[in-house]
C-alpha cells in the first residue's frame, strides 16, 4: 500500500503532459515458480516480447521508472 500511495503521489506531483498508461507494481512475483513456467502453464498463447528472468513480472515497468521515477521499495519477503 505504501508503494501504491507513493506512485499515486508521484503521478500527481509530476508535470507529465498527455495521457499515459503506467504499470506500477513490484518487479518480482511472489510465486516460487519462474514466471515463464507459470505463463506456459496458465497462458500458453501469450506472446513473450522480451526474455523474463526468474520471478520477474511479465509487465513493462519502464514508464513507471521513466515518467514517475518509481521503483517499488516495500517488497514482500520471499
Amino acid at each position: 500500500m505504501r508503494d501504491g500511495a507513493r506512485a499515486f503521489r508521484l503521478a500527481v506531483e509530476r508535470d507529465i503532459p498527455g495521457c499515459h498508461v503506467i504499470n506500477v507494481m513490484a518487479p518480482d512475483t511472489y510465486s516460487p515458480e519462474p514466471t515463464t513456467d507459470l505463463l506456459a502453464r496458465y497462458h500458453p498463447t501469450t506472446e513473450l516480447r522480451r526474455p523474463i528472468v526468474g520471478r520477474e513480472v511479465p509487465f513493462d515497468l519502464t514508464r513507471s521508472r521513466d515518467l514517475l521515477g518509481f521503483r517499488a521499495e516495500h517488497l514482500l519477503p520471499y
